[in-house]
C-alpha cells in the first residue's frame, strides 16, 4: 500500500471528494466467511458466484454459473424463494430462509434483490438452534428498556452493555454522530485490555458520505477477519459489478482495513443506528482478533438495532413536540399584539425569558422594520445592524455559527461569541437573534488534526488515520457549540413565528378589507332593499288581486335572489349570461322549447341584477301570453360581443299571435327602460304578429372577465364514472404464504373486485367454495406440501375461472394442460396478473 503524507488543503479537498465517491458498495468479492450467488429473478440461472462456493456448497464456480439453481436447493427452497422475491421489501432487507445441511454443516440462506439480480447468501451456522431463540430473546429485550426521552445517555449506555452480550466482541462502542458529521463515543462497553475511546471525538472525514449512506441502507457491517483475502465474484465478464449494498458478505476495501489495522483490531461488527431516514449513530463492535461471524447473531443484533432506532426515534419525536408546543405558546401570544411599537415592546420584554428557557442563550436581539430591541448579553446596535444585514432574508433552517469572529472579523463583538438567527421571510420586516457569550472549551479527538493523503496510480485519497491516541483541541474565541436539539429547537422556533406572524398579517389584511366589505355592504343592502321596495311598489299597482300581487313579488323576489346565488358563487366578482339564463329558463327548457347560443359572456354585480330582472319578465310575459302559453312555442336567445359592449336579442315564435299591449305595466318598464337608465344601454322591442323580438346592448362598463369567473366557480359535482368491470365481483387467494395472499388480494381489489377471500390450505378453500360462488380464484399449485388439484377439481366443477400460480418452474407442469388454466410464475406484477384476467371471460 503507498504511503500516506502530508498535504495541501487542495490536495485534501481533492483526496475528501474521492473517498466520499469511491464505489464501496460495488466491490467485485466478499469475504470469505461465506458464499454468494446472483441469479435472475425468475431463479432459472445462477449468473455469478463467488470463487469459495465448493467450499461451503460442494460444487465449484464452473458447475454452477449458466446452471439452473435446482443442481444444488430443492425444489421446496425455490418455491420458498420465489415467495420471499415477491415481497414488497425485498429490494431494501435481506429475507431469511429456514437452515439447511450442506454436506455436514447447518447453513443460513438468505436472499434480497437488487438491479434486477436475486443475490442469494450462503453462511454457516455456529450456534445450536436452542442458542439461537436464546439470541431473539436477548434482542427483543430493548423494547422494555427504561428510556427518559430528555436524556438518553442511560438507553445508550444500556444499549451498548446489551448488544455486547448479543455479540460477546472485547470492546462496544455507541458513536453519536453530530451536525457536521463527526461523530463522538458517549457509551462504552469492554474488556479492560481494549483501549477506551469513551468520549472521544471522530471527524467526519473518517467515514466518508459514502459509507454513511450505506450504513442507512444495510442495517449492519460484519467483518470477520480484516487480514483475510477477498473472495472474487465470478462471472458477468463485461457486466456492470454485483451492487452488495444489502450483501452481508460484501467485501473490504483498502481504505478500511487498513484503518481497522491502525486500530489493532481483527473483527469489526457495527450496527446502524437510524432515526428520520438518516445515520443518527452506530453501535461499533470490535475484536483484538478475528472473531467468527455467526448469522443468528447478525439477525438478533439487527432486529436489536432496529428497536434501539425505534425507541431513540420515538423519545425525539416526543421531545420535538413538547419544544413544538412551547414555541407555539410563545410565538400565539404575538396574535394579541396591536400594530403600536409600544405594545411590539412589551411583549418582547415578556417573551424573552420564556425565549431562553427553550433555547439556551445569553441575549437575544429582535429588529422588527427599522426598530431594534435587545434583551441580555448584546453587541452594540452597530454590530447588530452588520448581523442583521449578513443574515439570509429567508429560509427554514436556522442560520448558525459558534464563531462570530471570523463571520465578520471587523466588527467589535463584545461578550458575544456565536449566534442562531431566524428570518421571517421578505416581507416581514422580522429577524430574531439568539447569542451566546464567549467560552473557553475543549475537544477531545481521537488522534490529532493533521490530515494525510495517499497518492498512487489511482489518484489522490485520504489515508487512513495513522493513530488513535488522545489529542485535546482547545477552542477559545468561540461560543459553545450549537448542538442538533438546539437547531431542533430553532426550527420549531422558526416555523411557530412565521406562521404567527403570516397569522397576524392575515388578520390585519383582514381587518382593512372587512372594513371595506362592510362599507360596500351597507351600499348593496341599500340599493337591494330600495329596488325590493319599488319592486313591491310597483307590483301592487299593477295587480288584480292580492293573490296575483303575492304571486307576482314572490317570483320577482325569487329572481333576485337566484342573481344574488349566482354572483356568491363568484365572490361578488360578477355572473356569466349564460348562468343567469339557465336560472331563470330552466323550468321551460324542455323538449327544446328554449335555445341558447353565445359566446362566454359575463356581468359585473351591479347589471347582474337588472339582467335577471330583465329576464325574469321576458319568460312571464312569454308563459303568460307568448311563446312558452303553447306547447309548439319556442324562445331562442342569442348573443354577441360587439366593439363596445355586448348584443342581447331575444326571439319567440309558434305562440299566439302577438300585439301591441295597451298599457306600459311594471314588467314592460324593465324590459324597456331599465337597461337604458341604469347603464346607458338600449332596448328596442318588435311586436310581430308572429312573435315578440327585442334586442339589448349593455356597453362595456357592465361587463366582467367572464374566464376569471368561470375559473373562481366551484368545481360542479360530477356523476362518478361507472367501473368498466362488472360491479360485485367476488375472489379467492388460495396461498399459503400470508404477505404473498395479502399482496395478491390488494390487486385483485385494484382490478375491480368487490370482495376476496384468501385460504391458506386445501381444506379451508373447499369450505369456502361450499359456501360462496366466486367469480375467479388464483391458486397456487402447492399448500405446505400439499399439492392443490383436489382444489382446482372442485373449481372446474363449479364452472370457477382460475390462474395457477407457482414457485416452482412451471415448464413441463402437467396441470396445465390438465386444467387448460393460465399459470402465472412468482412473483408477478399487476401489470402481469392484468394481463391476464383481461385474457379471461369473468361473470359479475
Amino acid at each position: 500500500m503507498a504511503k500516506a503524507t502530508p498535504c495541501t488543503q487542495e490536495e485534501l479537498r481533492v483526496a475528501v471528494e474521492t473517498c466520499s465517491s469511491a464505489p464501496v458498495h460495488i466491490p467485485e468479492n466478499i469475504q470469505g466467511f461465506g458464499a454468494l450467488l446472483a441469479c435472475d429473478l425468475g431463479l432459472g440461472t445462477v449468473l455469478r458466484a463467488s470463487a469459495n462456493t465448493a467450499e461451503f456448497l460442494g460444487l465449484p464456480p464452473k458447475d454452477l454459473i449458466g446452471a439452473n439453481p435446482d443442481i444444488l436447493l430443492t425444489a421446496s427452497e425455490l418455491h420458498d424463494l420465489r415467495n420471499r422475491l415477491g415481497h414488497p421489501t425485498i429490494g431494501t432487507q435481506r429475507e431469511v430462509l429456514t437452515s439447511r445441511l450442506f454436506g455436514t454443516q447447518d447453513t443460513q440462506i438468505t436472499v434480497h434483490k437488487r438491479d434486477g439480480l436475486a443475490i442469494l447468501e450462503f453462511v454457516p451456522e455456529l450456534r445450536p438452534p436452542e442458542d439461537r431463540v436464546h439470541l431473539f430473546e436477548q434482542a427483543r429485550t430493548f423494547l422494555t428498556m427504561p428510556l427518559d426521552e430528555q436524556n438518553l445517555t442511560g438507553f445508550l449506555e444500556d444499549a451498548t452493555e446489551r448488544m455486547r452480550t448479543i455479540n460477546g466482541y472485547d470492546r462496544v462502542k455507541f458513536y453519536r454522530f453530530l451536525p457536521d458529521n463527526s461523530g463522538e463515543v458517549v457509551a462504552e462497553s469492554g474488556t479492560p485490555e481494549m483501549p477506551s475511546y469513551l468520549g472521544l471525538r471522530f471527524p467526519g472525514s473518517d467515514i466518508p458520505r459514502i459509507a454513511r449512506d450505506l450504513y442507512v441502507k444495510t442495517p449492519f457491517r460484519a467483518l470477520q477477519d480484516i487480514h483475510a483475502p477477498n473472495v472474487p465474484v465470478l462471472g458477468g465478464a463485461g457486466e456492470a459489478p454485483v451492487d452488495m449494498s444489502l450483501a452481508a458478505l460484501r467485501g473490504l476495501d483498502i481504505v478500511h482495513r487498513q484503518y481497522l489495522k491502525n486500530m489493532e483490531v481483527g473483527g469489526t461488527f457495527s450496527v446502524s443506528i437510524v432515526v428520520d431516514g438518516k445515520l443518527w449513530g452506530l453501535i461499533a463492535s470490535h475484536n483484538r482478533t478475528p472473531k467468527p461471524i455467526d448469522p443468528s447473531m447478525l439477525l438478533a443484533a439487527e432486529l436489536a438495532g432496529k428497536l434501539i432506532s425505534l425507541r431513540i426515534q420515538h423519545a425525539i419525536d416526543t421531545r420535538r413536540q413538547s419544544t413544538r408546543r412551547a414555541s407555539t405558546d410563545i410565538a400565539n401570544k404575538f396574535l394579541a399584539v396591536d400594530d403600536s411599537s409600544l405594545a411590539i415592546e412589551t411583549y418582547w420584554q415578556q417573551a424573552q425569558a420564556d425565549l431562553k428557557d427553550v433555547l439556551p442563550c445569553d441575549g437575544i436581539a429582535i429588529m422588527a422594520g427599522q426598530h431594534v430591541s435587545s434583551f441580555g448579553d448584546v453587541p452594540t446596535g452597530s454590530a447588530l445592524r452588520a448581523l442583521f444585514s449578513h443574515m439570509p432574508q429567508d429560509g427554514d433552517i436556522p442560520f448558525v455559527t459558534d464563531d462570530l469572529r471570523t463571520l465578520l472579523p471587523k466588527i467589535a463583538w463584545g461578550k458575544s461569541g456565536g449566534t442562531m438567527t431566524l428570518t421571517f421571510g421578505k416581507d416581514t420586516p422580522i429577524k430574531l437573534v439568539f447569542l451566546r457569550n464567549l467560552a473557553e472549551s475543549q475537544i477531545t479527538w481521537a488522534g490529532g488534526p493533521h490530515k494525510h493523503i495517499v497518492k498512487d496510480t489511482d489518484g489522490i485519497r485520504l489515508g487512513p488515520r495513522n493513530s488513535f491516541e488522545t489529542y485535546i483541541e482547545h477552542v477559545k474565541g468561540r461560543c459553545l457549540e450549537w448542538t442538533g436539539d438546539d437547531i431542533e429547537t430553532g426550527r420549531a422556533l422558526h416555523t411557530a413565528f412565521k406562521e404567527a406572524f403570516a397569522v397576524q398579517q392575515e388578520l390585519s389584511g383582514k381587518r382593512n378589507r372587512l372594513g371595506l366589505v362592510v362599507r360596500e355592504l351597507n351600499h348593496r343592502v341599500r340599493n337591494i332593499l330600495a329596488l325590493v321596495q319599488s319592486i313591491s311598489a310597483y307590483s301592487r299597482e299593477n295587480a288584480t288581486s292580492f293573490a296575483s300581487y303575492t304571486e307576482s313579488l314572490e317570483q320577482r323576489i325569487v329572481a333576485l335572489a337566484g342573481a344574488h346565488n349566482l354572483l356568491t358563487r363568484a365572490d361578488m366578482e360578477g355572473a356569466l349570461l349564460r348562468d343567469v339564463l339557465d336560472f331563470e329558463l330552466g323550468p321551460f327548457a324542455g323538449a327544446g322549447r328554449i335555445t341558447l347560443q353565445g359566446s362566454p359572456v359575463a356581468f359585473r354585480p351591479e347589471a347582474v341584477s337588472v339582467v335577471a330582472l330583465l329576464i325574469h319578465e321576458l319568460a312571464t310575459n312569454a308563459v303568460k301570453y307568448g311563446a312558452l302559453s303553447v306547447s309548439n312555442g319556442r324562445v331562442r336567445v342569442t348573443w354577441a360581443m360587439t366593439e363596445d359592449g355586448v348584443e342581447l336579442t331575444w326571439q319567440e315564435q309558434g305562440g299566439p299571435i302577438v300585439t301591441s299591449p295597451d298599457s306600459n305595466g311594471f314588467g314592460l318598464s324593465i324590459i324597456k327602460d331599465a337597461i337604458a337608465y341604469e347603464f346607458k344601454g338600449e332596448a328596442s322591442l318588435e311586436f310581430n304578429p308572429s312573435g315578440l323580438k327585442a334586442r339589448f346592448w349593455l356597453p362595456e362598463h357592465t361587463m366582467a372577465d367572464a374566464a376569471f369567473i368561470e375559473a373562481s366557480q366551484p368545481e360542479p359535482q360530477k356523476t362518478p364514472v361507472p367501473s368498466t368491470r362488472s360491479s360485485g365481483l367476488k375472489g379467492l387467494v388460495v396461498e399459503d404464504n400470508f404477505i404473498v395472499s395479502k399482496i395478491t388480494e390488494r390487486m385483485l381489489i385494484a382490478e375491480g373486485f368487490d370482495h376476496v377471500d384468501r385460504a391458506a390450505s386445501v381444506e379451508e378453500s373447499l369450505k369456502l367454495q361450499e359456501n360462496g360462488r366466486y367469480d375467479l380464484c388464483l391458486l397456487d399449485l402447492d399448500l405446505r406440501g400439499e399439492v392443490s388439484i383436489p382444489v382446482a377439481h372442485s373449481l372446474k366443477k363449479k364452472g370457477i375461472p382460475f390462474i395457477l400460480t407457482t414457485g416452482y418452474d412451471s415448464q413441463g407442469h402437467d396441470l396445465i394442460e390438465c386444467f387448460n388454466a393460465p399459470m402465472l410464475t412468482k412473483p408477478f406484477d399487476p401489470d402481469t396478473l392484468r394481463r391476464t384476467i383481461a385474457s379471461m371471460e369473468l361473470s359479475g
